[in-house]
């Protein structure tokens, strides 16, 4: 095939990135049974109504007796979390450390400036924890 240059491409009018939001940040926190904590939050202003957000985030987390995870959320309280859990975390007796990533996308339907928040949960009894920090976190907004 011939080689072409990206000046010959016309009609293109989804799937192109329009701009990118990122930081490292070295938030942490750690969440005891029943409480979510913000670890982080990013803001980006989308451009049309049609565009979607891509959300990458890197995490390290630790706990001992766990069952909990790590959320993306666009809820700014930690009671009313309405983004996916994209890490679940589940350890009843040893101590256990890791390194995540979560990619997520979202169609916040606005062009008002959508602020998204990483959380650490933990949804056990007793007087266990769940401790996690936000490496970094990148927010791609793509013409939809």
């Amino acid at each position: 095939l011939p080689a072409i240059s990206g000046a010959s491409l016309t009609g293109i009018t989804t799937g192109k990135g329009l701009q990118v939001v990122t930081s490292g940040t070295n938030s942490s926190g750690t969440a005891s049974p029943g409480n979510a904590v913000n670890i982080g939050s990013y803001t980006i202003t989308p451009s049309a109504t049609s565009s979607k957000i891509v959300i990458i985030a890197y995490f390290r987390w630790e706990g001992s007796g766990i069952q909990g995870g790590i959320n993306i959320s666009t809820a700014s309280t930690s009671g009313a979390i309405e983004g996916t859990q994209e890490l679940w975390l589940t350890n009843q007796n040893n101590f256990e450390r890791g390194d995540s990533c979560i990619t997520c996308t979202h169609s916040p339907s606005t062009t008002s400036a959508k602020t998204y928040y990483a959380y650490v949960t933990t949804h056990s009894n007793g007087s266990v924890s769940t401790y996690g920090i936000l490496e970094n976190m990148i927010l791609m907004e793509i013409a939809g």
